[in-house]
């Protein structure tokens, strides 16, 4: 019997037991792992955001309100996420561009307006519509977009 036989399912029973983070993250360390979940989880806000805007039953303000409070809780640590170190900007597995550290005001700009997307999220009312939540989302969104277009290095697969 191969290997594969065995790893195959393993992986699959790991990614059910939800340990993707630890498989894909697996050789950063330090602060850039710490960056790195910290990003996942506001990835996973920010997805769910998305797909609670896209869905067709009541909306349901106190999601939105837990969701807008994690991004900006997050969004909040992201320039301590990356310190002008050599393991912030060169340890294994860093997608940050060196553009971070030279347009650093530009960096706490787009981290702050993330900030106040979340925030402005997390006080969503209870009588608002769905399209004003999807102009929320479509800032969030965009704000995420504007930050990894010109400070994010695409990985080599």
């Amino acid at each position: 019997m191969n290997i594969k036989c065995y790893f195959v399912p393993a992986l699959i029973t790991l990614a059910a037991l939800g340990y993707t983070p630890v498989l894909a993250h697996g050789g950063a360390t330090g602060v850039v792992k710490q960056r790195m979940d910290a990003m996942s989880d506001l990835a996973k806000a920010t997805k769910l955001v998305r797909k609670l805007v896209k869905e067709t039953t009541p909306l349901q303000a106190t999601k939105f309100h837990e969701l807008g409070e994690r991004i900006a809780r997050h969004a909040l640590k992201i320039p301590s996420y990356f310190p002008d170190t050599k393991e912030s900007r060169s340890g294994n597995e860093t997608e940050a561009r060196p553009e971070i550290w030279a347009n650093w005001e530009k960096f706490e700009s787009l981290a702050a307006a993330l900030v106040k997307s979340g925030t402005t999220l997390s006080q969503f009312p209870a009588t608002g519509t769905r399209e004003e939540l999807k102009k929320l989302q479509q800032k969030l969104s965009g704000t995420c977009r504007g930050c990894h277009k010109r400070f994010r290095a695409k990985k080599a697969r």
